[in-house]
C-alpha cells in the first residue's frame, strides 16, 4: 500500500534532466580533484631535467685551457684573478664557443706540515690532482717542483710535447724568466691569515714556480694538440694569441 501511495503522492513530479557540463566546467571540476598530482608531477619532472641537463654540462661554459696549480701553499685569490687575466692573452678559443677561458685549478699540498688538519687538506688535495691527471683536464702546469712533480706523476712533456724521459728530459721554464708574463707586473695580493691582513706581490709570489705541459699528444684530438702546442709557443715566446 505504501509503494501506492508514494506513486501517488510524487505522480506529478518529473525526474530532473541530465547535467551537461561545458567543456570549462569539465575541466574545473577535474583540476579541483587532480591539480596537486599534476603539480607534483611537474616538479619531479622539472627537477629530472634539471639533473640530467647538469650531469650532461648543458648551460655551463667550459674553459679552453686549465693550469694546475701545485706547491707548498695555496695562491691568494688575487694572484689566480690576476694570472687568469695574464694568461688570458696567451690562449685560445680551443672549444670554439666564442669566448677564451682560462681556469686555475690549485692543489696545495705541504708535506712538511704535521698537523692534523693540515695532513688531511694534502690528502684530499692529492686526490684531487689525481683525478685531475687521469681525466687529463690540465694541459699546463705552474709547478713548485718540476723534478719532485715528474718522478710523483710521471705525466710532463719533452720538447717534442711527449712523455719526458732520463734522454728527453722535461721541457720547463722559470716563470721569472718569461719577462712577458712579468711585465707588466700581475699586480699586489691581500689576504688574510690568522685574522691577520698580509699584502704582498703577486710577481714576487711566482718567481720561484715554473710553467711545464703535460704530454698531451695522447688523449686529446689532433685539433686540441694542435691548439695547445700553439698556446705552449705563446706562452714561452711570448706570443699574445
Amino acid at each position: 500500500m505504501a509503494s501506492e501511495y508514494l506513486k501517488w503522492k510524487y505522480r506529478d513530479v518529473q525526474p530532473d534532466e541530465p547535467l551537461v557540463l561545458s567543456n570549462k566546467e569539465r575541466f574545473v571540476n577535474w583540476w579541483h580533484y587532480h591539480k596537486w598530482l599534476v603539480l607534483l608531477g611537474a616538479l619531479l619532472l622539472g627537477l629530472g631535467v634539471y639533473l640530467i641537463a647538469n650531469a650532461l654540462g648543458f648551460g655551463k661554459t667550459s674553459p679552453d685551457v686549465q693550469f694546475a696549480f701545485v706547491g707548498s701553499s695555496p695562491l691568494p685569490e688575487d694572484t689566480v684573478a690576476q694570472l687568469k687575466e695574464k694568461l688570458t692573452a696567451y690562449a685560445e678559443d680551443v672549444n670554439a664557443d666564442g669566448k677564451i677561458i682560462v681556469q686555475i685549478n690549485q692543489y696545495p699540498a705541504n708535506s712538511n706540515d704535521k698537523d692534523a688538519d693540515a695532513v688531511e687538506y694534502a690528502a684530499a688535495s692529492k686526490v684531487r690532482l689525481m683525478g685531475d691527471l687521469e681525466s687529463k683536464e690540465s694541459c699546463f702546469f705552474i709547478l713548485e717542483s718540476v723534478e719532485t712533480f715528474h718522478k710523483d706523476y710521471d705525466v710532463l712533456a719533452d720538447a717534442n710535447g711527449t712523455i719526458a724521459t732520463k734522454a728527453s728530459p722535461v721541457q720547463s721554464y722559470r716563470w721569472a724568466d718569461l719577462p712577458w708574463l712579468t711585465n707588466p707586473p700581475l699586480g699586489t695580493y691581500s689576504e688574510t691569515i690568522l685574522g691577520k691582513g698580509v699584502t704582498g706581490s703577486s710577481d714576487a709570489l711566482m718567481k720561484d714556480y715554473s710553467l711545464a705541459r703535460r704530454g698531451y699528444l695522447s688523449g686529446t684530438t689532433p685539433k686540441e694538440a694542435e691548439a695547445y702546442e700553439r698556446i705552449w709557443n705563446h706562452l714561452t715566446k711570448g706570443e699574445s694569441s
